[in-house]
């Protein structure tokens, strides 16, 4: 996914969230040394009407959030296995 694609496929997110079902969320134990213990969630969501993907990411440490959820271009790995 291109950058311009992935600003395109954000916007349609916040202005038509209601689109976007849930289809999986990857858990993972957190790469990011300063995270070291936490658990990397990656919520991934797909748009009924265009089937685009987005991927929201977040990581979490005993219960807390310990890096705050964001959007981030789905991986390779993640567009094929998703049909993107």
């Amino acid at each position: 996914m291109k950058t311009e694609e992935f600003k395109r496929v954000l916007r349609r997110y916040y202005r038509h969230h209601d689109e976007f079902e849930k289809i999986a969320e990857l858990r993972e134990p957190a790469k990011n040394p300063d995270f070291a213990g936490g658990e990397s969630i990656r919520e991934i969501f797909r748009s009924r009407c265009t089937g685009d993907i987005i991927v929201f990411h977040k990581v979490v440490k005993v219960g807390k959030l310990v890096h705050k959820r964001h959007p981030q271009m789905p991986s390779p790995q993640i567009e094929k296995q998703y049909g993107f």
